[in-house]
């Protein structure tokens, strides 16, 4: 994947997600990846080429603080 920011309705997100796997591609929730990086995960497995970080979580509103993603 290219170095960009990409945007999506959320209305049409799991069709977006889906045409991106069929692309090839893969989208990691940052929540997720986050998660995986606090166990023992490496900057290196992380395949630039195939994976999209949704990182949709910090518009949400869910979070009122970023910290408590990490």
């Amino acid at each position: 994947m290219k170095q960009e920011l990409l945007f999506f309705e959320r209305d049409t997100f799991y069709e977006y997600k889906e045409q991106k796997k069929n692309e090839g591609y893969t989208i990691v929730s940052i929540n997720d990846f986050l998660k995986n990086i606090t166990n023992n995960y490496s900057f290196d497995e992380f395949d630039y080429t195939s994976q999209i970080v949704d990182i949709s979580v910090f518009g949400s509103g869910y979070y009122k603080d970023a910290q408590s993603l990490g």
